[in-house]
């Protein structure tokens, strides 16, 4: 097992959904957005964003979860934005 993995939270806005995951630090906030809207079927309809708890900041999707300054137990949460056209 590679214990250079980071352990964080990932949940949806609304909190009807939640995983724990261990992901590498050179994975992107992007991979992680991808696997969660694939894994829990969330609405194409709608463009997410993803947002650090801990931080209290919008995340990009290039941003590698090191660059990012995530640590062990970070809470990250997929928001649904709306499609204005």
């Amino acid at each position: 097992m590679d214990t250079n993995k980071m352990k964080l939270t990932i949940r949806t806005a609304m909190r009807d959904r939640q995983a724990e995951i261990a992901a590498p630090p050179d994975a992107t906030v992007g991979d992680i957005l991808t696997s969660a809207r694939e894994r829990w079927r969330l609405s194409p309809d709608y463009e997410y964003v993803v947002r650090c708890e801990r931080l209290g900041a919008q995340l990009a999707p290039n941003q590698t979860l090191s660059q990012a300054v995530l640590v062990d137990g970070d809470v990250l949460e997929i928001q649904p934005l709306a499609d204005a056209g």
